[in-house]
């Protein structure tokens, strides 16, 4: 037994094994593959090599058992270590910690491991060892506000159920990033844990891979492809293509039934793959509008699909931010000669003074960079995209159904611009698609450049949307108001609002 308990103070794999049994949520004698080969990773985890961590996993495949034991492991090894745990209910919260109390006062881990609970703490949610450590168990959506913590594990962040709901998937990337971050007692030590199944490609685990640092570990029910993975006592683990993580808990006749389950779908819930689910288009009803207003000194980019040539639309949007929103000011689009295209783009840049200027580098794009390099006092950046169109349109309607796109309202392309974001795919053009979701990514990735040296105060407007005592020169194409008129004093005070 001493041998035993030695090698479940070494290996969580082992460890994993009997407190498993112990929770009645195995009865093999031993790990399936998968769940061995999860252990390691797990280990890396809590030996601190393995800092920022996500594991997808399909719905009944061992997540937040596994996750229990891990709580416990660690508590048993390092006895005053602070561990946060969060789930998407104060529910699963609630069941989360009676489960690692329960193993932590079982006779096998009491011989395995000193660490003991104290007395004088020791509620249900929020309890703490002798040596000062502890688990705090919350849902994700309530307050972790004083609460410290060397590791933190998010455990099912989001119900099934909310599969398709993107306000409440971004209110919990904001609380993720903003207040469950902030809670690490050492963020350069801290270590966070991301574990449960995909729901969509806006979902937790979606967001947190553009930020780069994550490892994210997926394992699909059904294997899509052969693979090898190296497990602890150095030999392999071989998953052929069909074969299941865990076989003998699914017959045909049950994959057949998760098959035809409806939304999010099996792509995504099972086999983790929200890349494959069906395309969600937009509504019109997506979009902000405002009143061509002042928003104060604000920096714009051009962002220019060049077309190729009078067969194709050439499209030049001019994009500024505003409270965190993307904010088209501008677009000017048609079937267009190089000259007539050209022509206009040197009218965006005399009248918006963009400090970017982005050209997708086709045919014209590519004469247009070294035209425009050789005026100097602009910068223009040249786009080679290297993801699939499919996957960058998605990336923008997932903003625009966030409702994070703005448009001028009762602009003249406005209702043509929307129309083809709603027809997608099925529409005749994406031309417009392609210039914002240019924008939208460059911007993720870089800060709105300086706004232009002032030149007049006030706001951009065009001559039929309002009507007073206007400066002279005011035209269809828009123009800038002195802070004197009447119109930037009034759109000041007209906020976004929904188009439709």
């Amino acid at each position: 037994m001493s041998t035993l308990n030695e090698l479940s103070r070494r290996i969580f794999a082992a460890f994993a094994l009997r407190g498993l049994k112990y929770l009645n949520a195995v009865e093999s004698p031993e790990l399936v593959p998968y769940v061995d080969w999860l252990c390691q990773e797990m280990q890396l985890f809590a030996e601190g090599r393995r800092r920022r961590l996500m594991i997808s996993l399909p719905p009944r495949h061992l997540k937040t058992s596994l996750s229990i034991c891990l709580v416990a492991w660690i508590l048993g090894l390092l006895p005053w270590a602070k561990i946060l745990v969060l789930s998407h209910s104060e529910k699963l919260a609630e069941k989360f910690a009676f489960a690692v109390r329960e193993l932590m006062t079982s006779p096998f881990y009491l011989r395995t491991f000193p660490t003991r609970l104290a007395p004088n703490r020791s509620t249900l949610m929020d309890f703490v060892t002798t040596a000062r450590g502890g688990l705090y168990s919350a849902s994700v959506n309530g307050s972790v506000t004083g609460i410290g913590a060397d590791f933190i594990i998010v455990d099912d962040p989001m119900q099934i159920r909310h599969w398709d709901d993107l306000a409440r998937m971004n209110a919990l990337y904001d609380s993720f990033t903003n207040e469950v971050m902030t809670r690490l007692n050492n963020p350069s030590s801290g270590c966070v844990l991301v574990i449960g199944h995909r729901l969509n490609a806006e979902d937790l685990f979606g967001r947190l891979r553009n930020d780069g640092e994550w490892k994210h570990i997926v394992l699909p029910l059904i294997a899509p492809r052969d693979c090898a993975y190296a497990l602890p006592d150095g030999t392999s683990w071989h998953s052929e293509e069909g074969d299941l993580l865990m076989p003998d808990a699914f017959s045909k006749s049950n994959i057949r039934d998760l098959k035809r389950a409806k939304a999010p779908g099996f792509e995504v819930l099972q086999q983790q793959n929200p890349g494959k689910a069906k395309f969600r288009r937009v509504k019109a009803d997506h979009f902000l509008t405002f009143y061509p207003q002042s928003l104060g000194p604000k920096g714009v980019v051009l962002s220019i699909d060049p077309g190729q040539g009078r067969t194709s639309y050439s499209v030049i949007q001019a994009w500024t931010m505003e409270n965190e929103r993307y904010v088209l000011l501008d677009q000017w689009r048609a079937q267009a000669s190089y000259p007539n295209f050209y022509h206009n783009v040197l009218r965006f840049i005399r009248l918006y003074r963009p400090g970017v200027v982005l050209v997708e580098c086709n045919a014209h794009g590519a004469a247009l960079v070294d035209e425009l390099s050789h005026r100097g006092s602009i910068q223009v950046i040249p786009i080679n995209p290297s993801e699939n169109k499919l996957a960058r349109t998605k990336r923008l309607f997932a903003e625009v159904r966030r409702r994070k796109v703005t448009v001028p309202i009762d602009a003249g392309w406005v209702q043509d611009l929307i129309e083809e974001f709603t027809l997608y795919p099925n529409g005749r053009n994406d031309d417009q698609i392609d210039a914002a979701g240019q924008f939208v990514d460059w911007i993720r990735r870089n800060s709105l450049p300086p706004a232009p040296s002032t030149r007049t105060l006030g706001a951009l407007v065009t001559a039929s949307q309002l009507t007073g005592n206007w400066p002279s020169g005011a035209d269809s194409s828009g123009t800038i108001v002195t802070s004197n008129a009447p119109g930037a004093a009034l759109a000041r005070h007209i906020p976004f609002r929904r188009r439709y």
